[in-house]
């Protein structure tokens, strides 16, 4: 899906509602309501709005992102932060993809 603009939302609305002057609806107001549904779905569906960034780790196994939600790790970083690493480790030690979830092995079964 190509970018969205919050004027044409707004716009269509406004048609929609036959208040193409803003008389009833004024643009400041549907863009706070245009804010807060997409918050909304943000708190729904947190995948909604994701970004791939480099984090840098503290030492030792506890870390902390304050007002963030991991939802995946792609790789590890080289201690520079911008050395691309190897890819984690699931809890088996297997190979771990994008997404997070451990690489099976065909034939094994858990």
């Amino acid at each position: 899906m190509g970018t969205l603009l919050a004027s044409a939302l707004i716009s269509q609305a406004s048609e929609i509602i036959q208040d193409e002057s803003n008389v009833q609806m004024t643009t400041a107001n549907a863009l706070g309501w245009l804010n807060d549904a997409q918050r909304a779905i943000v708190i729904v569906k947190p995948d909604a709005s994701t970004v791939i960034r480099s984090i840098t780790l503290v030492p030792g196994t506890k870390q902390s992102i304050a007002g963030l939600k991991l939802m995946s790790v792609v790789r590890n970083m080289g201690a520079s932060g911008s050395t691309p690493g190897r890819g984690p480790r699931g809890p088996s030690g297997a190979r771990t993809g994008p997404v997070g979830r451990a690489a099976r092995s065909s034939g094994t079964r858990r």
